[in-house]
């Protein structure tokens, strides 16, 4: 029986430095001590751009790149593509999608070299609809790692996925589900051994050539559940002794003998939709109100050049004072020297355009739920973020009536 591990490293662009160093020394460092103690321990990992930037960005922190990339080296870890700075992929348009699908590629390629070539992609918040499987599929990635919620005929295809050991495919994609109920019993400290962890799987009678796949956030390791690092360990031992057999993602593909079924998807999520998109939440509408005011301005530009391969090429997470390169000059420009106006202007567009990349995360609108959590700061900082692509009275008056809402409601307290 083979069973494949998926973490999920990520922290938002708004993540204060302390927390980081905690989260780091409490999951990061732990994690990559306890994969390297079991040289037969194999596990997917995805680590997004954002986090890379961030550890990278701490002398202290670094080193926490370089032992990963060993452990990819060694074929312990197999890392995967994901989105830059973790937006809801379904939210966004579609070179918006391929845009931080090459920033993560770019900014993970920078730190990590030839160790970072991934086959697979993990999209934020496993949010996925047809557009994302779409470009996901043209960007020639060969799978893509989905929720059960997002099969449309779940109990059949369940069924045959246990039954018949099917893999499944769509849009040209095999698309690799996650056993949701599982992951959550271990995220939740409801499996703490990995005794209770193979009745679990025996429960569900999978065959000689069957699989798991557990998928959940790293932090789950150590932040979040410090006693299941006791779990993880013992799951290493057990490969170690033959008695579970750890694989990564894409060995579990190139495994799989068994022809994939084409299968129906819908739009879904690892969690509750209302965690990030609330219609009754008067939060979640402003944020959403100056989430797309900031889109849409930025794009709408005549700086603006979405629909240039080059797009990509206007980096973000450079020094704010650096150098405009030739790649970043809008194609439509009929003269070789703008002129002093039109280069800050420019220039400006492009500081936008690389805020805008980062304010699109996902956590804001998390945090903003209050299901189960609420962080002011966190909040906070999100809606500044979108402001500060805009700087219009309009972006302004929507970020005071999001402060103004969420300390009406919830004040300054962080519910965890």
């Amino acid at each position: 029986m083979y069973l494949a591990l998926f973490l999920h490293l990520y922290q938002p662009p708004t993540q204060f430095a302390k927390v980081l160093k905690s989260i780091t020394d409490d999951s990061y460092r732990r994690l990559l001590t306890v994969i390297w103690k079991y040289p037969s321990a194999k596990l997917t990992i995805n680590v997004s751009g954002s986090l890379t930037e961030q550890l990278a960005a701490h002398a202290d922190l670094r080193r926490c790149l370089a032992d990963l990339a060993d452990l990819v080296e060694k074929g312990q870890v197999e890392l995967v593509g994901s989105a830059a700075y973790h937006p809801l992929l379904t939210e966004i348009p579609r070179d918006e999608i391929r845009r931080q699908i090459l920033l993560n590629d770019a900014i993970n390629k920078r730190y990590f070299g030839d160790m970072y070539n991934p086959r697979g992609l993990f999209p934020p918040e496993m949010a996925v609809n047809r557009q994302v499987l779409e470009v996901v599929a043209e960007m020639g990635f060969d799978w893509i790692l989905v929720d059960e919620s997002a099969i449309k005929t779940q109990k059949s295809i369940r069924h045959w996925r246990i039954k018949k050991q099917k893999s499944f495919i769509n849009q040209g994609l095999r698309v690799f589900v996650r056993n949701s109920d599982l992951s959550i019993k271990i995220a939740f400290s409801q499996i703490r051994t990995v005794e209770e962890l193979k009745k679990e799987i025996s429960a569900r009678e999978l065959g000689a050539e069957g699989y798991v796949l557990l998928a959940m956030d790293g932090e789950t390791f150590g932040h979040h559940r410090p006693e299941q690092f006791e779990l993880l360990s013992q799951l290493f031992a057990a490969s170690s002794k033959d008695e579970i057999q750890l694989v990564t993602i894409s060995e579990l593909q190139d495994l799989i003998k068994t022809e994939p079924v084409e299968v129906e998807l819908q739009t879904s999520s690892w969690g509750p939709w209302k965690r990030w998109k609330n219609p009754e939440n008067p939060i979640h509408q402003l944020q959403w109100k100056l989430f797309h005011l900031a889109t849409k301005t930025v794009r709408g530009s005549k700086y603006s050049s979405e629909n240039s391969e080059n797009s990509v090429s206007q980096k973000i997470s450079e020094p704010e004072d650096q150098n405009i390169r030739s790649s970043d000059t809008p194609t439509h420009r009929h003269t070789d020297t703008p002129s002093r106006s039109e280069f800050s202007e420019s220039r400006q567009w492009l500081k936008a355009r690389e805020l805008l990349d980062k304010a699109i995360h996902s956590d804001q609108f998390w945090w903003a739920s209050a299901r189960p959590c609420w962080h002011y700061q966190m909040v906070e900082r999100g809606a500044r973020m979108l402001k500060n692509v805009v700087s219009t009275r309009q972006a302004k008056e929507l970020y005071d009536k999001i402060i103004e809402t969420g300390l009406k409601l919830h004040g300054k307290r962080v519910i965890e």
